[in-house]
């Protein structure tokens, strides 16, 4: 195990630093194998509201990051691309893109010193839901229409945008048309689909993964009962559409009647043991 001193020695011939200290827009530290922070530039500082000196030398005490940190050494492969959240001083979370590499030692290729993380502030939910000018909808998450085509009854559809945090989650309903989703930003968004005539259950991820099975775009049948979270504490950004447009009467919630609300649920427990913890999630 290296000493904050034995990994300053290690940087001053290993790497030359002066040229990512001050680079516009992308913010940049180096962690040696035990998560110490041995580099930072000032980007990366101001943004976590601290200042250099004051970093380097610490353990990232981040378990999210730390586990990432882990998995790139052992694997010995990069982790590109990869979507994640910095908690900022005021306590709010900013989502950003990370690049994460593996530091090697100069002299011999095969001794991995440390991880290099790179990454770059991405739009925040805050944001997303501003320039959308979407609107809280009780149960669903934050909601905005797009586009609907005024045609005859046989044509028309309505496309429309979703944000959703967990707070609140996409809560249980059903759709008297199929509904096709549509990923553009954020995290993974896990849909669950029940259907009570066929007795399935199925789980779509929509996200933009595929190595991980995630999928662009999910259709839900019409006629199911779904609801849906996302995978982490991130926001999921997605579009919605339906054909023929949505109107009023072809959504059809849980029951507002709490004892015909039990029942339903109760049902629905029945029928889909496995899925106890998920459906309450989801009512």
């Amino acid at each position: 195990m290296m000493n904050t001193n034995e990994t300053d020695n290690l940087l001053e011939v290993s790497l030359d630093l002066q040229s990512v200290e001050n680079m516009d827009g992308v913010y940049t530290c180096i962690k040696d194998v035990d998560s110490r922070f041995v580099f930072c530039n000032e980007n990366f500082a101001k943004l976590v509201g601290s200042s250099v000196s004051e970093i380097v030398g610490t353990i990232d005490d981040r378990a999210d990051h730390v586990q990432d940190d882990e998995a790139v050494r052992k694997s010995e492969i990069p982790l590109l691309n990869h979507r994640e959240l910095i908690e900022l001083p005021d306590g709010s979370q900013q989502p950003i893109l990370t690049q994460k590499g593996l530091w090697r030692c100069t002299t011999d290729k095969s001794e991995i010193l440390g991880t290099t993380v790179n990454f770059s502030l991405q739009k925040t939910k805050e944001a997303w839901i501003k320039d959308l000018g979407l609107k809280m909808v009780d149960r669903v998450g934050y909601f905005g229409i797009d586009n609907t085509h005024e045609a005859d009854k046989d044509s028309t559809y309505s496309l429309n945008f979703i944000l959703i945090d967990n707070l609140p989650k996409l809560k249980l309903h059903k759709l008297a048309m199929d509904e096709q989703w549509f990923f553009h930003e954020g995290s993974a968004l896990q849909i669950y689909i029940f259907d009570l005539v066929k007795k399935t259950a199925t789980v779509k991820t929509l996200g933009k993964n595929i190595a991980k099975d995630e999928k662009l775009q999910v259709v839900v049948p019409k006629n199911t009962w779904f609801g849906a979270e996302v995978v982490s504490k991130d926001f999921n950004l997605s579009s919605c559409s339906l054909a023929p447009a949505f109107y009023e009467g072809c959504s059809t919630s849980l029951p507002a009647d709490s004892n015909e609300r039990k029942a339903f649920l109760d049902d629905l427990k029945h029928t889909f043991p496995e899925y106890l913890d998920v459906i309450d999630e989801l009512s």
